[in-house]
């Protein structure tokens, strides 16, 4: 396989350093063609993208290596990041005796959560009039870093003290108002573009728990906004959010894009069903087992670290594929 995430020039590939290795296609494949989510119209598909397929790709790997060397493996790792991360904490909560080491990297723990949060602050709340948030992403960031860079007694143009950046940003982006609360141009924000950003600022919760007694999903962090290929990638895209029929309309944000992919086929089961109107409410039971298969939110380790599990979870602060408060 090739590199490890985030490892750099001078790392060897695993496979060169006696390392055997496997990975899996989450135990699907696409045809051409279709939405990435469409393999959740498969109850097998499904059960394997949630949990099983790393499972079985871990236990045919321990018995190849067995017949090729002999010998079974004397320590066995997981590295995954984003969705990989969620797998990653999966094998930790479910097969705690399968690995040795893992290593989580911005882990979608909470899948449910952030789906239903993308679909929401991502496509609800921006298909409102004004609310778009269409050219504004260097103007949220210039005015929360003008709010929150200096929070930490240091100018740098980096928000460092980011626990302590909500209440002066919140200040800041406020008196960015469009005086009519219209959309006025680039250099305001209407008071539906504010709901989006307040939102994004806020998280999600449901009227219900998902698997684990979970309730909410964590809001995003300040900072960053205008990094390349934050925001602009994953808050606003280049077209604004809108459904008719599938497939999705191509540059509308990622999290629209993902989120109502999960709602149509993971939840409503209906690839023409309109994410625009999804409550959640009116699916519960369908949320709740989805969430039970899906979400990496069991807090309880005991039976991993009692048999010496090592565990390395990894955060970045500007992320807006997923919530960084999501594992803290």
């Amino acid at each position: 396989l090739g590199e490890s995430r985030y490892a750099g020039p001078q790392v060897r590939l695993p496979i060169t350093q006696a390392y055997m290795t496997a990975g899996t296609d989450s135990g699907h494949q696409n045809q051409p063609g279709a939405e990435p989510q469409a393999f959740a119209l498969n109850e097998e598909a499904l059960h394997n993208f949630a949990y099983a397929a790393y499972k079985k790709t871990h236990d045919v790997a321990v018995h190849i290596g067995r017949l090729y060397y002999g010998e079974s493996p004397r320590h066995s790792y997981y590295m995954g990041g984003s969705e990989g991360g969620r797998e990653a904490m999966t094998m930790a909560q479910r097969y705690p005796a399968d690995f040795d080491g893992i290593i989580s990297l911005d882990p979608v723990m909470n899948f449910s959560g952030l789906q239903t949060f993308g679909n929401n602050v991502g496509g609800i709340l921006q298909s409102a009039p004004g609310g778009w948030l269409n050219g504004k992403t260097q103007l949220v960031h210039d005015t929360v870093l003008a709010a929150c860079d200096a929070l930490d007694g240091i100018t740098d143009s980096v928000v460092s003290h980011y626990l302590g950046c909500k209440v002066p940003a919140d200040a800041a982006l406020a008196a960015k108002r469009c005086a009519s609360g219209t959309d006025e141009g680039p250099a305001c924000l209407s008071d539906a573009q504010l709901a989006t950003i307040a939102a994004a600022h806020t998280g999600y919760s449901f009227n219900f728990p998902l698997a684990n007694g979970m309730t909410a999903y964590a809001p995003f962090g300040y900072g960053g906004e205008g990094l390349p290929g934050n925001w602009e990638r994953w808050m606003v895209g280049t077209v604004p959010p809108s459904f008719t029929a599938a497939p999705n309309v191509s540059g509308m944000n990622n999290l629209f894009t993902f989120g109502n992919g999960y709602v149509r086929y993971f939840i409503a089961q209906d690839p023409n069903f309109n994410p625009l109107g999804y409550d959640p409410d009116n699916f519960q039971a369908r949320v709740q087992a989805v969430s039970d298969i899906m979400d990496a939110t069991n807090p309880d380790l005991t039976a991993f670290f009692n048999r010496g599990g090592k565990l390395i979870v990894k955060e970045d602060m500007a992320d807006t594929a997923q919530s960084p408060f999501t594992a803290l």
